[in-house]
Parts: structure tokens; C-alpha cells; sequence
């Protein structure tokens, strides 16, 4: 009888086991663990690695468990190692000189093909930067770094972001520009304090919608990554301050612009945009506004409503004219730089001598036959191209005295 209840009492314990719960197989990794510590012998620490390769394979995860850091890891994590490639017993489970309260750490240009597993272990992190390595991927122990509020992972090789990414809550800069990235997991939206985000020069194929709940973010970089159409969803992220779209496949610019009125910088250069809609006058804090190498033909008078605008460009365009609306922002004190080179525009008008604190006039390679006298007035300007036009060398003296190299110009560069 006591035979027969010792074989019940062991075929419960057999299917008990079978079930194991994720919990459960972290505790017997945790005690195991323990046991490792007390116990430095080493058929000790192998009876803990196959221990730990077991569970692993119970709860269906990759057996890689057969390092000090990743049994360290799968205590900290409540789960096994996932990540092939990462563990090394060099720098595991602590390196040299280990410093668990260390809150900076820069790894930049040094070659590195993965992330140290000894990096998951400095939890106090804020500050990481492993930018122009090698790096082919991001471990999901990423997630371990719950205070880091600083992340540069820009100019590597990676071509996946894991989702636990969203445990970042804390972070406030990613850098992923120059990889291979396709696309990012939902998780990217759980960054709320995310204040700068790049990930330009990528191979974006697409952009979740949840990034319209970063409304924290304030700088935006998407330059490169050959997406045809602006997410719907950018249009939603109101304190952007900073956006450049630059070098994609954009061919239109929707009126949802003027909802970004925090706006102070935006660059556009580098696309196929025919037209800029009139809300654009509405974003009135804007500083800077570029449009290089695109295919617009005209300029909304809405411009002229930006008064703290510091530079316009229009290089490369198919600009006819210059609206004589530019005078009125002569009330942009802060004006500095206007650049219309290679349009076709045929006529300055007068009203441009108005910008009194303008020191860089480009308006080289169009097709303007005269120049205004009134340009002699601009001597405030420090920068003046004029030359590849329609005026058969004509320059009126009042002109030409600004850059008489025979007599001194009084521009420090002017050519006409």
C-alpha cells in the first residue's frame, strides 16, 4: 500500500512538472543560482547550467544559458537567455573593475559585432552609446536598462528593434540612424518621454501609427528613408519643434501642417514637392524653412506671416518670381539668409532692399535680366551671388561698387 501511494505521489510530481509555469521555472532558476553561489565547485556550476538549459527548453526559449551572465540575466529577467551571440566568458558575469552604479557608458567606433552581455548588468545606466560599431543586433535584455534616458545606437548594422524597447519609459534620446532597419514594433509608442528621435538613412518601409504617442517628442529626423507619403499620424505630435523628411519620395505636403505650431525648424529638401500649402503660414514660430531641390514653382504669401524666420532656401527649384510680400519681413529682425539659386525666376523685386538685417543674398543661376539699383543699398549684406543670369553682364553702378575688387568690395564675397 505504501509502495502503490510512492508511485501516485511520483507520477503527480511528473505531471505537475510537465506544466511548469514561467514563474516557476525562473524561481528554480533563481534557487539554482543560489546554489552556485554557495557552492563554487565545478560540477556545481554544471549541474546549474544543465538545470538552467532544461527550464529553457520547457518554457520553448533558445537553450543558451551556458554562461555566468546569462544565468545572471535569466535571474534578473525571470527568463532564459534569448539571445544567441551576445554572452562571452571573458567579460561575464562581471567584468573587470564592474561598477553597478555606473550611469555613462561610451563604446563608439571600436568595432564591436554585439552588444557585451555586461552592459544588461549596469541597470543604473542613463547614458549609452555604442554608435559606429558593427552591431547586428539589439538583445531583448535591452529592457533590463530601465533608467537609461539616453540611447545611441546610430551607424551599426541592425536591422530589427525588439519590442522591449517600450520598457525604456524613462528614455528621452534614441539615435538609430545609418542601419538597416524595415520598420519599428508598436512598443515604440510607450516612449513618451521621447524628446529626439532619429532614425534617418534606414530602409523604412513603414511607420506604426502608435508613434502619434510621442506627443513629448520635439525633434524628429525620418531623413532617407524613401517613404512616398508623411505619416498621417506626425500631424499629431504638436510639440515638434524640429522635422526634417529630407531625400525621400515626397511629392506632397498636406495642409495638417499648420497644426505643427511649435514648429521652429523644417526641411523638406531633397523631395519631389510640386506646392507648399498657405498654412504653412501658420507655424509662426518657424526659424528655419527649407525646400532645396524639390519641384515647386511658387511661393505662398503666407511666408511673409513668419516673422522670426532666420533663413529661407529655395535652391534648385522652379521658382518664376519672388513675391514682393518678402519687404513685409523687414519685421523679421532675425532674418539672415535668402537663397533662391537655380530657379527661374526673372525679376528681383525692390522691396528685397527692405531686410536690412540680411547678410546672405544667393540668387545665382536664374534667369533675372536686371538687377535693382536698390541692391546698392544692402551694404549690411556679407554674402552676395548674383552671377549665371539673364543680364548680359549689366550691373548698375550702384551695384557694381559693392564689388569693385579694384577698389576694394565692400562685400567681404560678392560675385555678379
Amino acid at each position: 500500500m505504501i509502495e502503490a501511494q510512492k508511485q501516485y505521489f511520483l507520477l503527480l510530481v511528473v505531471f505537475a512538472s510537465i506544466f511548469l509555469t514561467q514563474e516557476v521555472v525562473a524561481a528554480q532558476c533563481d534557487r539554482c543560482l543560489d546554489l552556485q553561489r554557495k557552492a563554487r565547485k565545478s560540477e556545481t556550476k554544471q549541474k546549474c547550467k544543465r538545470k538552467c538549459e532544461r527550464l529553457n527548453a520547457k518554457i520553448e526559449l533558445v537553450p543558451t544559458c551556458n554562461e555566468d551572465c546569462c544565468l545572471e540575466i535569466c535571474k534578473r529577467t525571470k527568463m532564459a537567455c534569448t539571445n544567441v551571440g551576445y554572452c562571452s566568458s571573458d567579460s561575464c558575469p562581471y567584468p573587470p573593475n564592474f561598477d553597478p552604479a555606473l550611469k555613462r557608458l561610451e563604446k563608439s567606433s571600436e568595432s564591436l559585432t554585439s552588444i557585451p552581455c555586461s552592459v544588461f548588468l549596469q541597470t543604473s545606466l542613463r547614458y549609452l552609446s555604442l554608435d559606429d560599431n558593427q552591431i547586428s543586433m539589439i538583445p531583448t535584455a535591452i529592457g533590463l536598462l530601465t533608467s537609461l534616458k539616453w540611447l545611441a545606437l546610430d551607424t551599426n548594422q541592425i536591422p530589427l528593434v525588439p519590442t522591449e524597447i517600450g520598457l525604456l519609459k524613462k528614455l528621452e534620446y534614441l539615435w538609430l540612424y545609418d542601419n538597416l532597419i524595415t520598420s519599428f514594433p508598436t512598443e515604440i509608442g510607450e516612449l513618451t518621454k521621447l524628446t529626439s528621435f532619429f532614425f534617418n538613412s534606414n530602409p523604412i518601409t513603414s511607420i506604426p501609427t502608435e508613434i502619434a504617442l510621442l506627443t513629448n517628442l520635439g525633434t524628429l529626423i525620418a531623413n532617407e528613408i524613401q517613404i512616398p507619403l508623411i505619416p498621417t499620424e506626425i500631424w499629431l505630435m504638436t510639440n515638434l519643434k524640429v522635422f526634417s523628411f529630407r531625400n525621400n519620395q515626397v511629392s506632397f505636403i498636406p495642409t495638417e501642417i499648420g497644426l505643427l505650431t511649435h514648429l521652429e525648424i523644417i526641411n523638406f529638401s531633397d523631395n519631389l514637392i510640386t506646392a507648399i500649402p498657405s498654412e504653412i503660414g501658420l507655424l509662426t514660430k518657424l526659424e528655419g524653412l527649407t525646400f532645396n531641390n524639390n519641384t515647386i514653382t511658387s511661393i505662398p504669401t503666407e511666408i511673409t506671416l513668419l516673422t522670426k524666420l532666420k533663413g529661407i532656401s529655395f535652391s534648385d527649384n522652379l521658382i518664376t518670381s519672388i513675391p514682393t510680400e518678402i519687404g513685409l519681413l523687414t519685421s523679421a529682425s532675425s532674418l539672415i539668409t535668402l537663397d533662391f539659386d537655380n530657379n527661374q525666376i526673372t525679376s528681383i523685386p525692390t522691396e528685397i532692399a527692405l531686410l536690412t538685417k540680411l547678410e546672405y543674398l544667393e540668387l545665382s543661376d536664374n534667369l533675372i535680366t536686371s538687377i535693382p539699383t536698390e541692391i546698392g543699398l544692402m551694404t549690411w549684406l556679407v554674402y552676395l551671388t548674383m552671377d549665371g543670369n539673364s543680364n548680359n553682364g549689366i550691373v548698375p553702378d550702384e551695384v557694381a561698387t559693392l564689388c569693385d575688387c579694384n577698389n576694394g568690395s565692400i562685400l567681404p564675397y560678392c560675385a555678379l
